[in-house]
């Protein structure tokens, strides 16, 4: 195991790091990496009609607002990469606006 600019590079499964909470296997961190969100579990596009693995996830309220019809109401929706890309050509004009009252 090597310290890289603050990246741990792993050389294997049998490695054991030594934390602040003491000394963890690193087999169980690895699992919990390749696990963490919900596009990396494989979720199903949330767009009514579509059974395309998702790619992105975005706040439900603005994919809504570019006309997209979601089948579950939640904080998140998941979106194929199909679905994504017609939500950027529907939501450029605000998106742009967004960048220039920031910028």
């Amino acid at each position: 195991m090597d310290t890289i600019d603050s990246t741990i590079v792993f050389h294997g499964f049998n490695d054991i790091i030594s934390t602040r909470w003491g000394k963890r296997d690193l087999y169980h961190e690895k699992i919990k990496i390749i696990t963490m969100g919900v596009v990396s579990k494989g979720t199903t596009c949330s767009v009514d009609g579509c059974d395309n693995i998702g790619s992105r996830s975005l706040n439900t309220t603005k994919v809504e607002s570019a006309g997209l019809r979601i089948r579950v109401k939640s904080k998140r929706s998941v979106l194929c990469k199909e679905h994504y890309r017609e939500y950027k050509k529907e939501s450029k004009g605000d998106r742009d606006l967004e960048r220039a009252r920031w910028g």
